[in-house]
């Protein structure tokens, strides 16, 4: 996958930080915790990469989030359709995809 970023995973990415360095960790102890390089540990949390369902769910449970990540995976799975394949994706639809990250993320956590 290329670098590129949208509003959905520099949110994303934004809230990987903040739980990261509330938790205490590096880059690099993360990285080393899921078996993942820190570049790409960063990445992610630039918005630059779409984190994979496996990595969000791992990382939910290293962050001790309680399901506040694994909440947004519908949303980077519509990151990943929106690259790929002949469909396009407008900037209409970016806008919804953005509000409903944020709206997901302002959800209480059970």
């Amino acid at each position: 996958m290329g670098d590129y970023s949208t509003a959905a995973l520099v949110f994303f990415g934004a809230v990987v930080h903040r739980l990261r360095l509330d938790a205490g960790l590096t880059q690099q102890q993360v990285g080393d915790r899921l078996n993942y390089s820190v570049a790409a540990v960063g990445f992610i949390e630039q918005g630059r990469r779409i984190a994979t369902e496996p990595y969000v769910s791992a990382l939910d449970g290293v962050l001790g989030a309680r399901g506040l990540l694994e909440a947004a995976i519908p949303m980077l799975e519509a990151e990943r359709v929106a690259r790929q394949g002949p469909l396009r994706v407008d900037d209409e639809v970016r806008r919804h995809v953005a509000a409903l990250a944020a709206w997901a993320f302002s959800q209480p956590v059970p």
